[in-house]
């Protein structure tokens, strides 16, 4: 079973990586990923992570977070290439088909069940892309849909592991867009969860 659930992560490894990777090369730079761009290489000129400029101006209107990788990104490679900059939203996107399996599968005990969840969510045209696009939401919203299935672990097995989790989650979630991933998925899944468990 181990080995199958392996050879499962493996498979959607593959495919989430040949899927983003066809794509992130290919879009043209919006002008979001021009702010986030701009906002990471002024942050490496002034030597500064606390305090976010784009043009030389004081930029508060985004939480620090997606910029920081970027920034890290540019450091670590010392690469503007724009493909190259993407690659941080690519790893948390693959993160979250891989934790949506891991979750799936400790929720269902099912194989299939998992593997087709996470496909699902592989495939779904505006998961992939925000995912190639180096902007603020994909981490939002990604760390806000982590914290939920934490959140349902943690309510069925009681687990303080999931409570940590989903804490972490919540936290980087609000550091890249601020409440807008509370808004959009973590709050509307407490009340549905509510709804649908009235005890």
């Amino acid at each position: 079973m181990l080995f199958s659930n392996k050879k499962d992560i493996f498979i959607l490894l593959i495919l989430s990586i040949f899927a983003f990777l066809s794509i992130i090369w290919i879009n043209e730079v919006d002008i979001m990923e021009a702010r986030n761009f701009i906002t990471a290489r002024e942050m490496l000129q002034n030597s500064d992570w606390w305090t976010t400029t784009l043009n030389g101006q004081f930029r508060f209107e985004k939480p620090p977070f997606p910029t920081w990788l970027t920034a890290f990104t540019m450091m670590i490679t010392n690469s503007k290439l724009e493909f190259i900059l993407r690659i941080p939203n690519m790893l948390v996107s693959v993160f979250t088909i891989l934790f949506l399996y891991k979750t799936m599968f400790r929720i269902k005990k099912d194989r299939l069940f998992a593997f087709l969840s996470s496909f699902v969510l592989l495939t779904t045209f505006m998961f992939i892309k925000i995912g190639a696009e180096n902007t603020w939401d994909i981490y939002t919203y990604a760390f806000a849909f982590c914290a939920s299935l934490s959140l349902y672990i943690y309510m069925q097995e009681n687990l303080k592991k999931d409570l940590f989790l989903t804490i972490i989650f919540l936290i980087l979630s609000f550091l890249s867009k601020g409440p807008v991933g509370f808004y959009a998925i973590f709050i509307p899944f407490i009340i549905a969860y509510i709804f649908n468990n009235p005890k």
